[in-house]
């Protein structure tokens, strides 16, 4: 039962994570240009995009970010992995974004990345709520 709950979270987790880095994506960019799309199809931001989710998966790949147990759902321990995963995630952007010598905007990518850190926390807290308070429910159910 209890490697049921930790499967979900995962699953849960790793869905709701590339949701939301799409979508702070979209958040950095309307704030940076505004809603028209010529700047999105014009300078290679699809290419970005791809980089920018790509950059995810390396980064929690090498972090281990969903190998999740008992001891490491903790607080702290929950901020400490994501502080990490954002710091070398960016730090894989900003590489890219150095190496390739198109330079995007670095105020885009700022929005971005403070859009992602609010997104990501706030994820976190209740993708765990609703999975604990749904375990908690069966647990009744089955007494």
């Amino acid at each position: 039962m209890e490697q049921n709950f930790y499967t979900q979270l995962q699953f849960i987790r790793k869905f709701g994570d590339y949701l939301i880095i799409n979508i702070a994506f979209f958040i950095g960019y309307v704030i940076k240009f505004g809603f028209g799309f010529e700047v999105f199809a014009n300078n290679n931001y699809l290419s970005f995009l791809l980089f920018f989710n790509l950059a995810w998966i390396i980064s929690t790949s090498a972090l281990k970010t969903y190998n999740t147990s008992g001891l490491n759902l903790t607080f702290l321990n929950t901020v400490d992995r994501v502080v990490r995963l954002l710091l070398l995630d960016l730090l894989l952007v900003a590489a890219f974004n150095g190496l390739i010598k198109t330079y995007f905007s670095r105020l885009f990518i700022l929005y971005t990345y403070i859009a992602l850190t609010v997104l990501v926390f706030i994820w976190r807290y209740l993708s765990l709520r609703i999975l604990v308070s749904q375990n908690k429910r069966k647990n009744r159910l089955n007494k």
